[in-house]
């Protein structure tokens, strides 16, 4: 408490105990009953609210409706996403990327790199792939898994489909930002944690547990910022992600420029690259010899 009201400690402890609270306005006899009512029902509310959270299902239907609702959201097929990617230990300034996405779990990004060239990734929610200048590979393992999971079209109007548990464990700052931080516990029991702002809902950011493209396991943080809207859905236009793995540290900023919603998408879109259609038949043909012997 701030010194200046150092002096008024006893009075406002007195003040913040409910039960002594409610004693005193129940002798004011000489005050009409509605009134009395009224006051005990100021005071006694705020005590009790601070000591509740609200549950995880209400913070995520609350986070729904703060971005649209289910109405809006579902409206939505598909999107097509441009905007820019910096990232921290490459000094050759941002790189372009365009994004395609739709139901139930397609995605497909093409990533400009200087002087690289093009690279795309992929998946059509049952293979994924990644093509570089050197060539088509089949992602497969944990890497394969965590895209198909990061695939998952409005994962924000799916949530119940994608956690078995949702639990509100505090209210703490992130970012300097008030908010509830949530447990999000996916089927194969991995855990989210999120964070979605007090006043208005709206997520601000999360970790998790994340694959490289080495395979490994890493630690990732994202922070959420500049909602706008797009055909009625507030969409978060940049995102930070960074990701440590032991004393290695590689910040990303992620900037959406545009969003366009319902596009005209061919079917064969997110159609995989004969190469990796390839290897796919032949890990499948490597299968059936190895269960044949």
């Amino acid at each position: 408490m701030p010194p200046v009201f150092s002096r008024w400690t006893p009075l406002v402890k007195y003040c913040s105990d409910p039960q002594r609270i409610a004693a005193w306005m129940i002798k004011m006899k000489t005050l009409p009953n509605y009134f009395t009512l009224a006051l005990v029902a100021v005071f006694l509310a705020p005590a009790y609210a601070e000591d509740k959270l609200p549950t995880g299902q209400h913070v995520m239907d609350q986070f729904v409706k703060s971005i649209g609702g289910k109405q809006a959201l579902s409206r939505i097929k598909n999107t097509a996403t441009t905007g820019t990617i910096a990232i921290s230990s490459m000094g050759q300034g941002n790189m372009k990327f365009t994004q395609y996405a739709t139901a139930p779990a397609k995605v497909l990004m093409r990533l400009e790199m200087e002087p690289m060239g093009t690279m795309e990734q992929g998946t059509d929610g049952n293979l994924a792939w990644m093509t570089t200048p050197m060539g088509t590979q089949l992602l497969t393992g944990p890497i394969e898994q965590a895209m198909k999971r990061d695939a998952v079209f409005q994962p924000d109007l799916n949530w119940r489909d994608l956690y078995k548990d949702v639990k509100c464990v505090d209210e703490v700052e992130f970012e300097g930002i008030g908010c509830f931080k949530l447990l999000q516990t996916t089927p194969q029991g991995d855990v989210v944690t999120a964070y979605f702002e007090r006043d208005t809902w709206l997520q601000r950011g999360l970790e998790r547990t994340t694959v490289v493209g080495t395979g490994q396991n890493a630690d990732e943080t994202q922070v959420l910022k500049g909602y706008k809207e797009v055909d009625g859905v507030l969409y978060a236009h940049k995102t930070i992600k960074t990701v440590s793995m032991g004393t290695m540290k590689q910040e990303m900023t992620i900037t959406i420029e545009t969003i366009e919603c319902n596009v005209d998408m061919p079917a064969d879109k997110f159609t995989p690259p004969d190469a990796a259609l390839e290897q796919a038949k032949a890990e499948l043909d490597s299968e059936g010899n190895d269960k044949s012997e």
